[in-house]
C-alpha cells in the first residue's frame, strides 16, 4: 500500500507545471523545483521519519515549505503558533508526544 503524499503526486507531474505562488515576491514555483527541494531535505527527512514532531514557524513562507517536506513522512505533526506562551507550548508538546 502506497502512502498518498505530495512526493508521490510530484512524480506524476510535468516538472515545469506551476504548483505554488509566492504572493509577496510574485514567484511561481514549479513541480520540478519542489521535488528538488524535497530531495535536498532527505537527510532531515530521515531523522524525522515515523516520528511525532512539533513545528514552530513565524511566517507562512517558512511554514509551507516545511509542511511540504514533512508530508507523508512523520507519524504526526503538531503546529505550534509562535505566539504561544512557554507554559502552553510545554503542555502541547507533552500532549502531542512530539520528539
Amino acid at each position: 500500500m502506497s502512502i498518498l503524499c505530495l512526493r508521490n503526486a510530484l512524480d506524476s507531474m510535468a516538472p515545469d507545471r506551476p504548483v505554488w505562488l509566492v504572493p509577496e515576491e510574485g514567484d511561481i514555483i514549479t513541480a520540478g523545483e519542489v521535488a528538488q527541494r524535497l530531495r535536498a531535505a532527505d537527510s532531515f527527512v530521515q531523522r524525522v521519519r515515523g516520528k511525532r514532531v512539533a513545528v514552530w514557524a513565524d511566517a507562512e513562507c517558512d511554514l509551507a515549505p516545511l509542511l511540504v517536506t514533512l508530508d507523508g513522512v512523520c507519524r504526526s505533526i503538531t503546529l505550534l503558533p509562535s505566539t504561544l506562551s512557554a507554559e502552553r507550548t510545554s503542555v502541547l508538546l507533552k500532549q502531542s508526544q512530539s520528539e
